[in-house]
């Protein structure tokens, strides 16, 4: 019986964090130990990286431009302009985590960003006389995930990896939903 890997699980990562390892008995009746495997654990840094660029590499293929569903993103939406992680996607990115983790403060922004425009250019999101920086967002979810005490590398390394969010995460609350990026 051969197992089969479900496309979606092809480009996981598993990065074990302890070594390993084996030994058995030879033919003769001596133990043989192979080698132990270990791999370097990664910094969360490099974890939240790896994970923002595979969200943007997901978000790429499954909104291009001229496919039959998907938001048809040109490649200008992923650009930074004014600096490091200023890009259309980012702002909405973290509009989205804002949103995912219930911020009081930007839930209902969150809901209706699309009513402002974005200039990445200068980082700055306008609706009417109000305005707030991307900077700004970056901050609010910073300390969004210190309020809730969660892993900022498991939270995103989750919706990086996610395949749709059900309806089942949903029914709890979100003390109760956030459990699984809590740190161990």
């Amino acid at each position: 019986m051969t197992s089969q890997v479900p496309d979606w699980a092809r480009d996981l990562v598993v990065a074990p964090q302890t070594a390993v390892e084996v030994s058995g008995l030879t033919a003769h009746g001596r133990v043989v130990r192979e080698p132990s495997h270990t791999v370097e654990p990664r910094s969360d840094a490099e974890r939240i990286s790896a994970a923002r660029l595979r969200a943007i590499e997901r978000s790429k293929a499954n909104n291009a431009p001229g496919a039959q569903y998907g938001f048809g993103y040109l490649p200008e939406y992923f650009e930074d302009c004014s600096g490091p992680e200023t890009s259309t996607y980012d702002f909405e990115h973290l509009f989205f985590i804002l949103y995912f983790l219930e911020d009081p403060k930007f839930l209902r922004l969150s809901l209706n960003h699309s009513d402002g425009r974005y200039n990445a250019r200068t980082g700055v999101w306008t609706r009417g006389t109000s305005e707030i920086s991307i900077q700004n967002l970056k901050d609010a979810v910073q300390n969004r995930i210190r309020e809730l005490g969660t892993s900022e590398c498991l939270l995103l390394e989750y919706l990086a990896d996610a395949r749709g969010i059900g309806q089942e995460y949903w029914r709890e609350d979100l003390q109760t939903r956030i459990q699984k990026f809590k740190a161990a």
